[in-house]
């Protein structure tokens, strides 16, 4: 089993930015517009609890737009059900929003005040009905090369909105040093990457040796040789969180000479956000979403060293 991750494809560059999503939905059975690549679609005409309300249902990502009318119905997922949750029924979706064939559609995980539906996210349906024994979800998220495991110990972060799940980036820390690179972040399971504003992004890279904007299939991703990438953390409240080398530098080339970044430049992560933080992170913590009160907790997983 290789103990390495994977060489870079042109598929596996194309970063996700769902930017904290709130809303559910479905691909319809007759969309007609980007939905080639998607065997298993969501039949209304099949199902005794759909309700059509006949609104329009429209969600811009990062990486596209979904279309289609609202509806309710009865949602389960393992063993928790919410009976008439409000989703979309899409039968237009710009390519590259997600990939076939094996998802049929999205659930949003962040907060009501980012639905465009604005309907109570499911999730959120769960707490409100009592349903969870407590107000949280969370995420482990493993690599394929190696096994998950975690660690007890939890740190908590308040929240400073509740919208995004965000909380304050205090520091990205270059091979020990901090640098003065800061502000609101979402944690994001949607997002791939990492991405801020341009300008604090080439100052990370400005500590890069030979770091330089990519071009073509690497457009919007930093490169730099592999043999001089520094080590990558993260700083949230008081605590510094160290970033896997094998999640932050991606080989581009089968002898390893050139990687890119995991930090991609983006001016306009969101309402609130300046900074989106996603799997490259999450893969190193137990990451949990609190509502009571509003927080994000990290718990160092044994195999993100």
């Amino acid at each position: 089993m290789s103990t390495a991750p994977p060489i870079v494809t042109r598929r596996s560059l194309i970063q996700k930015f769902f930017r904290g999503s709130s809303d559910l939905w479905a691909i319809h059975t007759l969309c007609t517009i980007g939905c080639d690549d998607f065997p298993t679609r969501y039949d209304p005409t099949k199902s005794s609890t759909y309700k059509n309300s006949s609104l329009a249902f429209t969600v811009p990502y990062g990486g596209g737009t979904v279309t289609g009318t609202q509806g309710r119905e009865t949602v389960t997922m393992a063993n928790f059900t919410v009976k008439n949750q409000v989703f979309g029924v899409v039968d237009t979706l710009t390519s590259g929003v997600i990939f076939g064939p094996e998802p049929s559609g999205l659930m949003g995980l962040a907060w009501t005040a980012l639905s465009a539906t604005r309907a109570t996210p499911w999730w959120y349906e769960l707490i409100l009905q009592n349903l969870l024994s407590q107000p949280l979800f969370a995420f482990n998220l493993a690599r394929a090369w190696r096994h998950p495991g975690s660690r007890v110990t939890l740190h908590i972060i308040n929240l400073t909105s509740a919208s995004y799940w965000l909380i304050t980036l205090n520091a990205v820390v270059i091979n020990g040093k901090s640098t003065s690179v800061r502000g609101p972040a979402a944690i994001d399971s949607g997002t791939t990457f990492i991405a801020g504003p341009t300008a604090a992004v080439a100052q990370v890279y400005s500590t890069f040796p030979q770091a330089q904007l990519g071009t073509g299939d690497l457009a919007g991703h930093y490169v730099y040789p592999c043999a001089s990438a520094p080590t990558v953390s993260l700083t949230f409240g008081t605590l510094t969180y160290p970033i896997n080398l094998a999640d932050f530098s991606r080989p581009v080339d089968s002898a390893g000479i050139t990687c890119f970044g995991a930090i991609s430049p983006i001016d306009s992560a969101g309402q609130t956000a300046e900074w989106i933080v996603g799997d490259t992170f999450m893969k190193n913590y137990y990451t949990v979403f609190h509502t009571h009160p509003a927080s994000v907790g990290f718990a160092r997983l044994k195999n993100s060293k």
